[in-house]
């Protein structure tokens, strides 16, 4: 489970172990809590306080301590390894100090120590997705479009909405409240684009990086949905949400990535995934006929359908060329009959089938007589045109002309 904690001596993996463990049975805790209302209300605060504190210290000092201590992709998990730290002070910062006075401000220094954690973790991703795009064909650059516009488009409808309708008067409150879920779409975008160019092969690794940032902007969504219908507090729910994608963030930080290889371009995954896409962006410009939406998820729907019908366009040239250039390996390019390697495997087949039923089978081999003396008295040329006349006349007289595929 934690492939990379190798590199550590015996005590420090003992410690590793140690703290993903107490991690680990906080958030259960605070989920049988949350779910199942064991102990009441009254553990309300200390779950979202404390609880929450010590699950945000552990996660930071878990990535903090791969970063320095594991070499492979280093500056990556530096970056998350800060945004990771600077989320974790946040949350003390407001806990035990600016949630006691009489008015907290918002927006405070909180605020900026959250949202640090985004431009931290959009650097992250991309060191570590870089190596992956070097070489890739244009249809997986518009699988990853795709997605990152899709999801961006769902996003800013069910999230963006609410929060535009609650915003309030004062422009800085407006600007704090609206770059959480700007983030958080930027966040889901990349993450899902990211996957997309990956081919949507998922190690450990990037399953649960890829889990625990999706996860995140699932809590702040859940969050700002919750304050657009007047709360002031996190829900628990919410807060068991942000706890989990710490942790998942804190477990993928010691996963082995798996080796980089271009991804495949002809599974089903490869048509699922854009069909998916472009079907919810189709949705949205429906609903968007019955209850008008905000400029904003209606062009981001729009985009997500107009990238998805161009990949369609290139997956249907691949095909045709894939089709094309399966012929030619079978086809003679003169006759345009059946070559050598076609009837090599046409024989084998026919051989096994003849073996398995018991029956006999027969090969007619027709030879040209005097074609050398042709190609040298007259030129190849005269040999290719008279190889092009035969052609036609082999597929007429076996009544039908076969396909080489």
């Amino acid at each position: 489970m934690l492939s990379l904690a190798s590199a550590l001596a015996p005590r420090q993996r003992l410690g590793l172990v140690g703290a993903l463990t107490g991690m680990v049975v906080i958030v259960a805790a605070a989920a049988v809590h949350t779910l199942f209302r064991v102990g009441g209300s009254g553990l309300d605060v200390p779950v979202r306080d404390w609880a929450s504190s010590a699950v945000y210290v552990l996660a930071a000092a878990i990535v903090v301590v791969r970063a320095v201590r594991v070499k492979k992709s280093r500056g990556a998990w530096i970056a998350i390894a800060v945004g990771t730290c600077l989320y974790a002070s946040g949350n003390l910062v407001w806990a035990f100090w600016l949630q006691q006075l009489p008015n907290p401000p918002i927006p405070s220094i909180s605020d900026a120590m959250w949202l640090s954690l985004y431009p931290a973790s959009y650097l992250g991703i991309v060191l570590l997705a870089r190596r992956q795009w070097r070489g890739l064909p244009a249809g997986v650059w518009l699988d990853g479009i795709v997605a990152g516009l899709g999801i961006t488009a769902v996003g800013a409808a069910v999230v963006f909405e609410p929060v535009l309708r609650s915003l309030t008067g004062n422009r800085t409150v407006a600007a704090v409240e609206l770059a959480y879920p700007t983030c958080d779409l930027l966040l889901a975008a990349l993450v899902v684009g990211a996957l997309a160019l990956r081919g949507w092969r998922l190690d450990r690794s990037w399953a649960l990086l890829g889990a625990g940032f999706l996860t995140l902007t699932v809590a702040d969504s859940i969050y700002l949905l919750h304050v657009a219908h007047g709360a002031t507090d996190a829900s628990s729910v919410a807060n068991l949400f942000y706890l989990s994608a710490v942790a998942l963030i804190a477990f993928a930080a010691w996963q082995q990535p798996e080796r980089s290889e271009l991804p495949q371009t002809d599974g089903v995954t490869t048509l699922v995934m854009p069909v998916a896409f472009a079907l919810a962006g189709l949705t949205l410009l429906g609903y968007d006929q019955f209850v008008r939406l905000n400029t904003l998820p209606v062009v981001l729907a729009m985009m997500t359908v107009l990238a998805a019908l161009l990949r369609f366009l290139l997956a249907f040239r691949d095909l045709r060329s894939f089709n094309e250039a399966r012929r030619q390996a079978v086809t003679d390019d003169l006759t345009e009959l059946p070559n050598r390697r076609l009837f090599l495997r046409r024989l084998e087949e026919a051989i096994d089938h003849g073996a398995a039923a018991g029956v006999g089978m027969a090969v007619l081999i027709v030879d040209l007589d005097h074609f050398k003396e042709l190609n040298d008295t007259l030129g190849h040329h005269s040999g290719d045109d008279l190889l092009r006349q035969i052609g036609p006349r082999f597929s007429s007289a076996r009544g039908r002309r076969q396909d080489p595929g």
